[in-house]
């Protein structure tokens, strides 16, 4: 028992102050802090992608034109004066080498040339210019188709009277038509339109077809039409 005593009288003795105790408890949580701090600025950060740049070139200028030189002015002298040459000109007398005197070959030449022309003429065209009457000529035309032409409305039963003058081609159709007197100026364009339409055989003339006149009356009588049986 005594030895207990001692030890703990011992114990008593060199007991270690509170102060102490607080001082190694903050001393060890700095100590502990600081590691932590240290570790944490050690940690890397996340480093942000790298953006690429485009590298733009632009052309280089043109070049600078070339400084055009002042054109040199140049003083030009003429001489007008012309040595004047003694020798004579000569002229060649060749182009003067023809017949003198009348050519009557050759004129009665070109005079039966002209005459040939025109007697070829006259069979050939010159009696289709002119226009003949009736009385001129050996075969008058012959009509070869012709028509009549339609009333208008409201001419029932009426008789149509017109003096008629046109110009029958060699061909044998109708030009110059002209209406010289009429009892129904309403059918004048009906009347010319109808004509035009005509077609002959040409007049005959020294066994050639000529152009000739013709005139004449047309007398048409337009008839009255029964009524339908259909009709309301």
């Amino acid at each position: 028992m005594s030895k207990v005593s001692d030890i703990e009288s011992l114990l008593t003795e060199k007991a270690f102050p509170a102060s102490s105790y607080l001082a190694g408890v903050l001393t060890s949580a700095a100590i502990f802090a600081l590691i932590a701090i240290s570790q944490f600025r050690e940690m890397p950060t996340p480093s942000e992608p790298e953006t690429q740049l485009t590298d733009f070139y632009l052309p280089p200028p043109p070049p600078p034109k070339p400084a055009t030189p002042p054109t040199e002015q140049r003083q030009v002298e003429i001489d007008f004066s012309v040595p004047i040459d003694p020798s004579p000109f000569e002229l060649s007398l060749d182009y003067l080498n023809v017949r003198i005197g009348p050519q009557t070959e050759q004129f009665k030449k070109v005079a039966f040339d002209i005459d040939e022309s025109i007697e070829s003429f006259r069979q050939m065209g010159l009696s289709r210019m002119q226009v003949f009457d009736n009385a001129d000529l050996d075969e008058p035309p012959i009509p070869l188709r012709r028509s009549t032409p339609s009333f208008p409305l409201g001419y029932d039963g009426v008789t149509l009277k017109a003096l008629v003058q046109y110009r029958v081609t060699d061909q044998g159709i109708t030009e110059n038509i002209m209406i010289l007197s009429c009892n129904i100026p309403e059918m004048n364009d009906r009347i010319v339109e109808c004509i035009r339409q005509w077609t002959f055989k040409p007049a005959i003339k020294e066994e050639q077809p000529v152009h000739s006149w013709a005139r004449h009356t047309i007398s048409i009588q337009n008839k009255v039409k029964p009524d339908s049986p259909f009709a309301l």
